[in-house]
């Protein structure tokens, strides 16, 4: 009996595979896998090229130099503690100082040029507004507008009285540079063109006029009266009065020499009166009265009293401030008020005049220009009674000579202006009282002259591209307003 077969256990069934796949094909045979076509890679079975090793996967390449202390890793590959990193491999890329240099040269030269560009372009606006007057707040508005337009940091003026325009844009460079007259260079010039109107044909006429008048009248002098009809006569009549005590020569070209005495009335003292000069103003002849007495003050103007009751005057009388200001200044050009004054108010305003115009003056020749500019300012609405004469009356003011902002109605002020005309100056160590009343004096004297100033340019002042033209200007303005004033021009 034949032996029967070991039976074998059944084979194990094929796997599936994936869904839909045909168990017939291999397993990497699909053919929309992307094959492998990377020849340097190896094979399963150890065919194919190696690749070759990147260094990083060497010992003590990059990957290795921050575990350089790692177990396991031979000394020397260590990285040397003495070698230093590349700044073009192990930092990133700075620019040198020299580079940084170069630009900020180049930038600082770029706007440099573009500033002196726009100066250019500027330069000659500024200066045709300086040439005709523009200054203060007109002048601020069209350079605000030019900065804006040029992109300009800034553009201003600065200083005073020697000032200056200039253009910011980093960089600075002036624009243009100019003067700004001050109250004290407006004094001097006052003085001086006061001096040149007195020292006119036409006023040195008057006064030898009014001179040979008095010398004719001899002995009854006293009782002669000289006539003030024409616009030249009232600073004829200062130069008379400051002249009268010396000698006139009244000969003639090729005639024989022949020089009249000097007129010196009587002079009151104390109680005993002085003699009393009369003078026919106008074309009506109307008087106004002087007595002569010792002293610096000359004289006494009759119908008007000190400047704190001429104030107290005007107070009572029904016209306003500005009225009485521009009848005076009717007065000054045509020796006739306006309609509307009484008879009384005529008489007490051409003594008025008489005081603040002519006789003042007679004691300081820059009064001839102070008196106007003072009757403007008050016509203007710009200064009142009040102020002009006894603004200073009040202790707590703490000016010296008290009463008001015209400078000759300070008390001393006819000391004090001989003073600075004779340029008198002390030698002590403490000013003397004389002193500090001959500052006082022209503290008042350019304080007014700079209101006035003001109020004329609107605020501008007076002023020019140089110090010399600034003062060119400013004698030409105020020569123009003198002689204007007085009808002289």
């Amino acid at each position: 009996m034949k032996p029967r077969p070991e039976a074998k256990a059944p084979a194990k069934p094929p796997s599936p595979g994936p869904k839909g796949a045909d168990p017939a094909k291999p397993k990497n045979s699909d053919p929309d896998r992307p094959q492998d076509t990377d020849p340097s890679r190896s094979k399963p079975d150890g065919t194919g090229t190696p690749k070759p090793r990147r260094d990083s996967d060497q010992p003590g390449g990059p990957r290795d130099r921050g575990n350089a202390d790692r177990p396991g890793r031979s000394p020397s590959s260590r990285p040397s503690p003495d070698r230093r990193p590349s700044p073009d491999r192990d930092s990133p890329s700075r620019p040198s100082p020299d580079r940084k240099d170069r630009e900020r040269k180049k930038d600082e030269e770029s706007k440099e040029e573009r500033l002196r560009r726009i100066v250019a372009r500027i330069q000659p606006k500024v200066r045709r507004l300086v040439d005709r007057g523009v200054l203060g707040r007109p002048l601020r508005a069209a350079l605000y507008g030019m900065r804006l337009w040029y992109r300009l940091t800034g553009l201003d003026t600065a200083g005073q009285p020697d000032f200056g325009i200039t253009a910011v844009l980093n960089p600075r460079r002036d624009v243009q540079r100019g003067w700004v007259l001050t109250g004290s260079d407006l004094r001097r010039l006052v003085t001086e063109v006061s001096e040149e109107m007195l020292r006119r044909p036409d006023v040195q006429d008057a006064a030898r006029r009014m001179r040979i008048t008095m010398a004719v009248a001899g002995v009854n002098a006293e009782e002669q009266s000289l006539e003030i009809a024409e616009p030249r006569d009232i600073p004829g009549a200062v130069r008379y009065l400051q002249n009268r005590g010396t000698g006139l020569d009244l000969a003639r070209p090729g005639g024989p020499s022949r020089v009249a005495g000097p007129h010196r009335p009587r002079e009151g003292r104390g109680r005993q009166p002085g003699a009393m000069e009369t003078y026919r103003v106008g074309p009506d002849l109307d008087p106004v009265s002087e007595e002569n007495r010792v002293g610096a003050t000359n004289a006494l103007t009759q119908g008007v009293g000190t400047y704190p009751q001429i104030f107290r005057v005007i107070q009572r009388m029904r016209h306003g401030d500005r009225s009485i200001a521009h009848a005076l200044r009717q007065y000054s050009r045509t020796r006739r008020f306006p309609s509307g004054f009484g008879a009384d108010e005529r008489e007490f305003l051409r003594a008025l005049h008489w005081l603040i115009f002519v006789r003042e003056s007679v004691r300081d020749r820059a009064n001839l220009g102070f008196a106007p500019m003072m009757v403007r300012l008050i016509e203007r609405g710009q200064l009142s009674w009040e102020e002009a004469f006894v603004q200073f009356e009040a202790r707590e003011s703490g000016r010296r000579g008290g009463r008001g902002s015209f400078p000759m109605s300070m008390r001393l002020a006819a000391s004090a202006a001989r003073g600075i005309a004779a340029r008198i100056r002390s030698r002590r160590r403490r000013p003397s009282n004389a002193l500090l009343n001959r500052r006082e004096l022209a503290r008042r004297q350019f304080e007014l002259s700079e209101r006035w100033m003001r109020a004329v340019t609107n605020g501008q002042g007076i002023y020019g591209p140089t110090a010399s033209e600034a003062i060119q200007n400013g004698r030409a303005q105020v020569q123009r307003f003198m002689l204007r004033y007085y009808g002289l021009d």
